[in-house]
């Protein structure tokens, strides 16, 4: 008696692979500790982005208050309308007894110093104004405003003021090689290079460590001389790392970028394209190691000789014409260049964008394409 068997249909297959890989990353933990660190990454350089904005609004102000305590008439003018329009500097007595250097972009100031009488209330306020030109009209709205808080809170209270000018002081020269995290350029950079890393973590270093190791142990063999073609098992891999390395990439461009959620639309018709095409040059780079490497030490030594030498190539692109060419014709330098575009840090006209896309497509459908005949070739095999 024949007894037929059910054998799964291709879909089911298919599935069957993807749940695999998934529960491959349920055993090894750590790697999905580090594509969260790489997020955390993102959400701390962007907090430290909004930190520098603000500072950075600050040092436009050019009127500021000094004072040495929080008191009453302090907090009222820091409760004032026009509190937005004023820096708040405090500094100890010593500072201000030894005299403060300003920076150049200050223009008018008031030193406040409140003096405390024996019975412990403050009767007496020093005010020290110094100005770039007493006769500014900016000057005199700033004077007004602060008399008009010290008369509000107490107007009785002896007052003593004076006028002195400040030195006109040099802007600050910029340090080489500090990067200014404030500048949207700055904040297009790291962006980009932090979903670069997640990509090249997730697409290649992943697929190499887990393909690389189903290869040396036999079971990418086992798995062909069933039902499962190796095409199959090649595109159950491409379907589990690009969607983990999508969720990963739009999360950090969420967080880098500080949208609401309204930029869902232009995502998908944009920016998820470039990052679906940047993980299939990379799982393709991966998936041809794999292929030319039956051990996965060696597997895992090339992909990161090869990340190395994409350092190298990028930083002699711009000195030297011949390494400009090779970057041309790397996927990675188009999807750099795609994803500042998208996060602001490098504005680029329409019809260029669209040029790196194409050249992005069609450089990774090419190392695919490569990819796949290398691995139903020998890339399955243990021998």
């Amino acid at each position: 008696m024949n007894a037929s068997l059910n054998t799964p249909g291709y879909w089911k297959r298919l599935w069957i692979l993807y749940c695999k890989e998934w529960f491959r990353i349920k055993r090894n933990p750590a790697a999905l500790m580090a594509a969260g660190l790489i997020v955390l990454m993102a959400f701390l350089v962007s907090i430290e982005n909004r930190a520098n904005q603000i500072a950075k609004r600050q040092e436009q102000l050019p009127c500021g208050v000094v004072y040495t305590l929080d008191t009453e008439l302090i907090q009222a003018l820091k409760s004032s309308k026009h509190a937005k329009k004023v820096r708040f500097i405090k500094v100890s007595q010593e500072q201000l007894a030894q005299g403060i250097h300003y920076p150049a972009k200050l223009r008018c100031l008031a030193e406040i110093i409140e003096q405390t009488a024996p019975g412990g209330d403050r009767n007496q306020i020093a005010i020290t104004y110094k100005a770039v030109d007493a006769n500014n009209t900016q000057m005199a709205q700033f004077n007004r405003w602060v008399l008009t808080e010290v008369a509000r809170l107490n107007p009785h209270i002896a007052l003593s003021q004076k006028l002195l000018p400040i030195k006109e002081q040099s802007a600050t020269p910029k340090t080489l090689g500090k990067i200014d995290l404030g500048s949207q350029e700055a904040k297009g950079m790291i962006g980009a290079m932090m979903i670069f890393s997640a990509q090249y973590f997730l697409c290649m270093a992943l697929f190499i460590s887990f393909t690389g190791h189903e290869r040396e142990r036999g079971i990418l063999q086992a798995m062909a001389l069933t039902t499962t073609s190796p095409g199959q098992m090649l595109f159950a891999k491409l379907l589990f790392h690009s969607s983990v390395s999508i969720l990963v990439s739009v999360l950090i461009y969420k967080v880098i970028l500080g949208a609401s959620w309204s930029f869902i639309l232009p995502l998908f018709v944009a920016v998820i394209p470039v990052m679906l095409f940047s993980s299939i040059g990379f799982m393709a780079v991966a998936a041809i190691i794999v292929s030319v490497n039956k051990n996965q030490t060696t597997a895992s030594l090339v992909g990161f000789s090869y990340l190395m030498v994409m350092g190298v190539v990028f930083s002699l692109a711009s000195k030297f014409k011949a390494f400009a060419i090779v970057k041309n014709w790397m996927f990675e330098s188009h999807a750099i260049e795609l994803y500042q575009h998208w996060l602001g840090g490098k504005h680029m006209p329409g019809a260029l964008v669209l040029a790196h896309m194409i050249d992005l497509f069609l450089l990774s459908l090419l190392l695919w394409c490569l990819a796949y005949w290398l691995f139903k070739r020998k890339g399955w095999r243990i021998s």
